[in-house]
């Protein structure tokens, strides 16, 4: 992983938009957030889909960052949390008759709908 310094340099540029601040943190960020997913899931597209919303969530609460906090604790921490939340979802129902791949892209799109701003910001090579 990046370094902590550098890391969190890159999200405040990220919050004052800088796109290279963006890419940035996801190459130092993604192959340690993957991996936690991985370990939470021992499914790679499900844990590339729970990446793709821990970065559409990270966008869409980036004003919230405190500066001087460090960042890698906050974006695991909304990793943890989209592991949970797809846990929750994951529960015995009829979902479970699905494909598995119409399951996770379920979850990608019921957060789409839900989704209260744009994200082309990020760019189609982002996620």
């Amino acid at each position: 992983m990046t370094s902590q310094p550098s890391i969190a340099s890159a999200m405040l540029r990220y919050c004052r938009g800088e796109r290279e601040g963006f890419e940035e943190l996801y190459r130092g960020v993604a192959p340690h957030v993957f991996a936690l997913l991985m370990d939470g899931t021992g499914d790679r597209e499900l844990a590339a889909s729970l990446l793709e919303l821990t970065f559409r969530s990270l966008h869409t609460s980036r004003s919230l960052y405190v500066e001087g906090a460090g960042p890698v604790p906050w974006i695991t921490a909304i990793a943890r949390r989209e592991l949970e939340l797809a846990r929750r979802r994951g529960a015995p129902s009829h979902e479970e008759e699905k494909p598995a791949v119409a399951r996770r892209a379920g979850l990608l799109f019921s957060w789409v709908r839900r989704s209260s701003g744009p994200t082309e910001s990020l760019g189609p090579k982002a996620m």
